[in-house]
């Protein structure tokens, strides 16, 4: 399962602050109530900002609000404590990292997956010497989605052009017999 608190907050906010619209000033106050709340400073005002940084009074006031108005920080009182809290801002930076490490993740998989695809299409035209038949593009298909390794595919491929195979049903035999035979890496199994 995904662990937001190993990812650091302040990479994050660094890597996606513009995508969210904020600007640097935006960035300065946010990392600046991040290093004071971590100090054990519940309630961070514009003065905490301001002794902290060369930014002006008013600036760090309305930026401030702005943050609270966009729902990227929280602004409270629970019982007599006032505290200023960027859980809002963390849950959203921690989902897009999410999104953005599952895309990328997906994306190199089907580009794999793709890549797969091609080559073995290719290997079994050029062993048939011709386009592949309707049916035969669903069992090539059917070998590629179903995990079956490319290397396995490809090795019964050339084995079928070297005993002369053009037999569908029989290029799947020397896969699954492939298949019992060796692991993905094409190293014999023993049994």
């Amino acid at each position: 399962m995904f662990n937001a608190n190993a990812i650091n907050f302040q990479y994050l906010l660094l890597e996606y602050y513009k995508y969210m619209n904020l600007d640097e000033v935006d960035l300065v106050v946010l990392l600046m109530i991040d290093h004071l709340t971590t100090e054990e400073c519940k309630f961070v005002s514009a003065d905490d900002i301001c002794v902290k940084t060369t930014l002006a009074h008013d600036l760090v006031d309305e930026h401030l609000s702005n943050l609270f108005l966009k729902k990227y920080i929280d602004i409270g009182n629970d019982g007599n404590t006032a505290y200023t809290s960027l859980e809002p801002i963390k849950k959203i930076l921690y989902k897009l990292f999410q999104n953005t490490i599952f895309t990328e993740a997906e994306l190199e998989q089907n580009t794999e997956l793709e890549n797969a695809r091609t080559e073995v299409f290719d290997a079994m035209e050029d062993l048939l010497d011709r386009s592949l038949t309707p049916l035969e593009i669903t069992r090539v298909e059917g070998w590629i989605t179903s995990g079956t390794s490319k290397k396995i595919i490809l090795d019964s491929l050339k084995d079928a052009k070297a005993k002369n195979i053009t037999n569908i049903n029989q290029i799947d035999r020397l896969i699954v017999k492939k298949m019992r035979e060796e692991d993905n890496f094409g190293n014999e199994l023993k049994g």
